[in-house]
């Protein structure tokens, strides 16, 4: 696929899908955010907008989700460490 070219599937979609998760909710959840910590690192660049991927952000953090998607990227990716860290401290 090219780099240009846009996936029909969105984002939330995607994600949920590769992670194993039955339901967007699901992405929320501590215990699927090492899944999911792979999954955004093996999503390729550019596939998805830039809001594309700050609703992600938002939507699974319920944070401010950045300005772009190497940000957004980023806060996802540093929800997931931060729900493992805690996830192994209960």
């Amino acid at each position: 696929m090219e780099r240009t070219e846009r996936r029909r599937e969105g984002l939330l979609d995607y994600l949920a899908d590769k992670s194993g998760c039955a339901y967007l909710s699901d992405l929320r959840i501590p215990s699927s955010s090492a899944r999911l910590e792979q999954v955004l690192q093996g999503t390729p660049w550019g596939v998805w907008t830039a809001e594309a991927w700050q609703e992600a952000a938002n939507y699974i953090t319920g944070k401010d989700s950045g300005t772009g998607e190497a940000e957004a990227r980023e806060i996802l990716i540093a929800w997931c460490r931060n729900c493992q860290c805690r996830t192994r401290e209960d």
